[in-house]
């Protein structure tokens, strides 16, 4: 029961209800001629307080009989059970069996049978407490009968009274206090319960997290691998193109120039006036060959004839000078260690990437291609001393060159940034670690 429900079946019940009948039953006999006026108080205080024990004592036990299960529930507590009814017996026979404890002055005597009272209460609940107060009642009923213990008196009405009173404080005693152990055992199953479900919310909050997370991974590697392919895919495009153009109308070219200078000898053997124009045709078929292997090259600079990346940025940087009339530098330091073939086409394209940019936005008057090494730590690195960058428009910036520019450096395990120079202009630079393994990077690329 709840602390609440104690107090009313306190109040209401046992003192109430027992008053009332106490009032009704000592009433009619009085009414019936059965009582005297002089004896109606003693008839009144006899009945309401043996009502009252009847509600405090008896009738506890037996509704917790009926609606509480057996407190016990190991052999452990059968034992101690048994240990705490002992040390009742035990300590009520003391207390009122014990003919040199009648009479007035041993009233705190009794008062040592409250701690076995509170052992009930905190270890075996409702039952167990309503138990114990009904066995010291018995046993206190007993040797007040018999004139033995505190509560023994000459005149039976106050034998009854001062055992009524010791009797009522002990249930009420016992009552709110197991009612006090009960509510705080229900606020920690309650806490108990309420920390599961935390856990609970928050395991199953975790595993929607990790499943997002892991969704997540797999999407970002499956979009790597698809802007990986994607890439080797346009660079594989590029370089059968580029060899396409090598081969096939390179060929074409360099047969028609040499067609194109026969027929140009023999019209000048003839004085013929078309001489001239055939010599014009000459110049221009070498020079529409000579752009047809330049764009070949750039095409395919890697894997075609160096099959060296230094090689092949430096004809980027001639092919920057030489068909955009811009000044292009291509520095590259001594202990720079070049990668395998697919890291080096991976950088090439990259470099390319830069210089296209550069051209395009920098309207600058000289671009500058870095290769240098620091530590286990490479750099590519594009300058250019034009009018530069924004970086609030950098930030901004979601072109697909400079996305192409960082997915080629995440190629490499590295990072892509982009600056504004001392000159003014803009760095594009990949950093990047040399592998250790130099199949990571071919697996990757």
């Amino acid at each position: 029961m709840y602390k609440r429900q104690v107090l009313a079946f306190i109040i209401l019940a046992a003192t109430l209800g027992s008053a009332l009948s106490a009032l009704i039953g000592a009433t009619a006999l009085w009414g019936g001629g059965l009582l005297l006026v002089e004896e109606y108080g003693d008839a009144f205080l006899k009945w309401w307080l043996g009502d009252m024990m009847g509600v405090l004592v008896v009738a506890p036990p037996l509704l917790n009989l009926l609606t509480y299960p057996s407190p016990v529930r190991s052999a452990r507590q059968a034992v101690e059970s048994c240990g705490l009814a002992v040390g009742i017996l035990w300590v009520g026979y003391l207390i009122f069996g014990a003919p040199q404890l009648a009479g007035h002055g041993y009233y705190p005597a009794a008062m040592a049978i409250f701690p076995f009272i509170i052992w009930a209460a905190l270890r075996f609940d409702h039952l167990g407490t309503s138990l114990a107060t009904l066995l010291v009642s018995i046993i206190a009923v007993r040797g007040t009968t018999h004139g033995t213990g505190p509560f023994a008196a000459e005149s039976p009405v106050d034998s009854l009274v001062r055992w009524c009173a010791f009797a009522n404080v002990m249930a009420i005693t016992g009552l709110l206090l197991v009612a006090a152990h009960a509510r705080q055992k229900r606020f920690h199953r309650l806490l108990v319960a309420s920390h599961k479900e935390l856990e609970r919310r928050v395991q199953e909050r975790t595993q929607e997290l990790e499943r997002a997370n892991d969704e997540l991974k797999q999407e970002m590697e499956t979009r790597r691998r698809l802007e990986s392919e994607l890439i080797r895919i346009g660079d594989h495009q590029q370089r059968l193109i580029g060899r396409e153009l090598h081969d096939g109308l390179g060929q074409h070219l360099t047969s028609l120039g040499f067609h194109c200078a026969t027929l140009s000898r023999r019209l000048q053997k003839q004085g013929n006036p078309a001489a001239a124009d055939a010599a014009t045709v000459v110049e221009l078929v070498k020079q529409a060959s000579l752009m047809t292997r330049r764009i070949a090259h750039g095409l395919d600079p890697v894997t075609m004839e160096s099959g060296d990346l230094s090689i092949a940025l430096q004809g980027l940087a001639e092919t920057t000078r030489s068909l955009n009339g811009i000044g292009c530098t291509l520095r590259i330091a001594s202990n720079v260690d070049l990668p395998d073939p697919p890291m080096q086409t991976n950088l090439y394209r990259a470099a390319q990437e830069a210089v296209n940019n550069a051209l395009k936005y920098s309207h600058g008057s000289h671009i500058w291609i870095d290769l240098e090494r620091e530590g286990e730590v490479q750099r590519l690195s594009i300058s250019d001393d034009g009018v530069g960058i924004d970086p609030d428009q950098m930030a901004r910036a979601s072109g697909l060159g400079l996305h192409n520019l960082r997915h080629r450096a995440s190629l490499l395990d590295g990072s892509c940034t982009v600056t504004r120079n001392a000159m003014g202009g803009t760095t594009v630079a990949i950093s990047y670690p040399i592998p250790e393994d130099p199949g990571h990077a071919r697996d990757a690329i």
